[in-house]
């Protein structure tokens, strides 16, 4: 189903029960997860959506695979195709902000459709276009704290050591969000502000054992967690206990990352619906 202009929801059955998976390419809102939230879809379903049921219609998921750290996820499928021959469909999201897309490929890596199109006049370094092959985002040459860890990490940081700490966090871990580099910086200089240089050792050090820390972390799958503001309105979203904003804002635990994701963009979500249809309607209005 294609609820949204930028939010597609597939049905996924399996001995366990059927669960919904959304995929959602909003600015604000970019993401993929598990949700048990109820979605209201247009009379009509869209061009897209009717290709997605034609390809993907009863086939079978194989495997998630993630680019390292970074919020790229391919879905590999298998189907029959219209001659009954059975090929192997890749969709992948890339999330990345206003950047986000959802492309669905076939067996030779060429797209064959995708939400948002881009083309030269959009982008003169990677086009997503039907009939083109699929070429992944260009890298940003980043460390992953899985795979390169905490104490290359830290080095990289105190290479750039005029950059204050959470810009330089975020330049050189793949992956984490502002909030996340917050935290780092807040733990390493115990104020939140200051570069790499101003630490000194002590703060070295500290930085080095957050890294590590936060690396058990992740392996063991964190804690989904959101930050509230006092009125009870959502603020921010992390897989770890976040300290930066005590006495500021309330923090609140979920069992999952999706019942999290549920409940964070939930009113987010109503009111980006609300604007696209009014401003569909505001057109509709202009041109009549």
């Amino acid at each position: 189903h294609q609820p949204a202009r930028e939010t597609l929801i597939f049905a996924l059955r399996a001995r366990g029960g059927a669960v919904k998976l959304l995929f959602s390419a909003a600015a604000q809102s970019a993401r993929v997860q598990l949700t048990k939230g109820s979605y209201e879809n247009p009379a009509a379903p869209p061009m897209l959506c009717m290709l997605l049921r034609k390809h993907l219609s009863g086939a079978k998921l194989l495997d998630i695979e993630q680019s390292g750290l970074d919020r790229i996820l391919s879905f590999r499928f298998e189907n029959r195709s219209e001659l009954g021959d059975v090929v192997e469909l890749r969709l992948v999201a890339e999330i990345m902000g206003r950047h986000s897309n959802v492309i669905l490929l076939g067996p030779d890596g060429i797209i064959i459709d995708a939400l948002k199109r881009i083309d030269p006049s959009l982008s003169s370094v990677r086009q997503v276009l039907p009939g083109l092959r699929y070429q992944l985002p260009p890298g940003q040459d980043k460390l992953s704290l899985l795979d390169d860890g905490a104490d290359a990490i830290t080095d990289c940081i105190l290479e750039t050591p005029d950059r204050p700490l959470q810009k330089a966090a975020m330049g050189a871990m793949m992956g984490i969000s502002p909030v996340v580099a917050e935290e780092i910086a807040g733990y390493a200089s115990r104020t939140g502000e200051g570069t790499a240089a101003s630490l000194g050792e002590s703060g070295r050090d500290r930085l080095r054992f957050f890294l590590r820390e936060m690396e058990r972390q992740v392996r063991a799958g964190g804690v989904p967690t959101m930050l509230l503001r006092r009125d009870g309105t959502p603020k921010d979203l992390s897989f770890l206990r976040l300290t930066q904003y005590e006495g500021l804002c309330i923090t609140k635990e979920y069992t999952s990352y999706s019942e999290l994701l549920d409940a964070f963009y939930a009113e987010k979500d109503l009111r980006e619906r609300m604007k696209q249809r009014s401003g569909d309607l505001f057109r509709f209005l202009v041109n009549l």
